[in-house]
């Protein structure tokens, strides 16, 4: 072999050393908080008002009072109270329904932009629950907004269907 064979494949097999170890590295990588730069989506449009503080979301626990559909139309809470959620710092949700207790992961922009992953959930079965209205309205929320008292209010989708929550005290 010649020394610039033997240079080429010393070459290789330092590049294939580091990219194996820079792999391992990104995967073995901590989760990284929803209020981390890297996990942030996007700006905020033109005239747009500005989504509450990330800090003021994330680690605080919030209890749905309502959806309102089309705008107008309210959706009530069979059992109030019963139903929560908690942003954690690590990119982790869980929550409470009048059933079921769930978790799942979560990300979040300053610019208000949300979005949930996969839910998982206990089992147990409960009449006439409000459970699947709960969970399917939050996997569809994509942005975030608080309105004049305070409350979170999650709009669900490209619709004028929001779900409305208030901190827990």
């Amino acid at each position: 072999m010649t020394k610039q064979t033997i240079s080429s494949i010393a070459i290789i097999i330092i590049v294939a050393v580091a990219i194996f170890f820079g792999i391992r590295a990104l995967n073995n990588a901590p989760a990284t908080s929803p209020l981390d730069s890297g996990r942030m989506m996007g700006k905020l449009p033109a005239g747009s008002t500005p989504p509450p503080q990330l800090a003021d979301v994330v680690g605080q626990t919030w209890v749905w009072e309502r959806n309102i559909i089309g705008g107008d139309g309210m959706v009530p809470v069979a059992k109030p109270g019963e139903f929560s959620i908690t942003f954690g710092t690590d990119g982790k949700v869980s929550g409470a329904t009048d059933c079921n207790g769930f978790g799942g992961e979560y990300t979040m922009g300053s610019d208000g932009v949300i979005s949930f992953g996969q839910f998982v959930s206990t089992l147990k079965y409960c009449e006439g629950s409000q459970e699947t209205d709960f969970t399917t309205s939050l996997a569809q929320a994509t942005r975030m907004t608080t309105d004049a008292d305070g409350n979170l209010v999650l709009i669900l989708g490209e619709t004028s269907n929001v779900m409305v929550f208030s901190k827990k005290q």
